[in-house]
């Protein structure tokens, strides 16, 4: 379930890279309310949504869902400060 295994790393890397929730939701054509409601837990992304998400944080659909157990799904990406140049490791 997204809620439970990444609303705390999409705000981590969003925080990380930058971005203002306005930016990010701008950046991944989501309205920064549901981003809100994403990142506090109170709604889960639709897979399309999800998607819009994850190209933003430059890593894979999959790689989401197989590292949903780890502490941290960021620690096992590498991001670039360019804000869109990220790749899974």
């Amino acid at each position: 379930m997204w809620i439970e295994t990444n609303k705390e790393a999409l705000k981590e890397f969003r925080i990380r890279e930058g971005y203002s929730q306005r930016q990010f939701a701008t950046k991944a054509g989501i309205s920064s309310t549901m981003l809100s409601q994403i990142e506090s837990g109170q709604r889960n992304p639709s897979p399309k949504t999800a998607k819009k998400i994850i190209d933003v944080l430059g890593v894979s659909f999959s790689a989401v869902f197989k590292l949903v157990s780890e502490d941290n799904f960021f620690a096992h990406s590498t991001c670039k400060s360019s804000n869109s140049d990220c790749k899974s490791v």
